[in-house]
């Protein structure tokens, strides 16, 4: 990968089958595997195909880089960033937390999930 990566495409099942459908429709210099069921690729992700994607279950825009792999300073970063980030979002906003690779308990990501909403909310009105 010559570039930063500006995409994260969450691999099925089979991820070897997804990456491999990913290198023929991109080329393998443009993805870089990032765990056992990730990739990252150097493409902004309005220019990845997602239905040509059969492997491939979820695709996502990277917003940032976070250096901490401790759930309670990215908790601290969602919860001062989100809030601003959901302002620029017209009408009704839905939103998930998906974490992959990382240490975390369902039930402190479903408690995040709360203080998101309420962080959120509470900055629109």
């Amino acid at each position: 990968m010559k570039s930063k990566p500006q995409t994260i495409a969450i691999l099925g099942r089979q991820p070897a089958l997804g990456l491999a459908e990913l290198e023929s429709l991109y080329g393998a210099k443009h993805i870089q595997p990032f765990g056992k069921s990730a990739c990252l690729l150097d493409i902004e992700f309005q220019n990845i195909n997602f239905n040509r994607l059969g492997g491939v279950i979820r695709v996502a825009k990277i917003l940032t880089h976070l250096p901490s792999q401790k759930w309670v300073e990215i908790e601290k970063y969602l919860l001062e960033t989100s809030p601003e980030r959901a302002k620029s979002v017209n009408g009704k906003l839905s939103f998930g937390i998906s974490v992959f690779g990382l240490a975390v308990n369902n039930r402190q990501v479903a408690k995040t999930a709360l203080l998101l909403k309420k962080a959120i909310k509470g900055r629109k009105t």
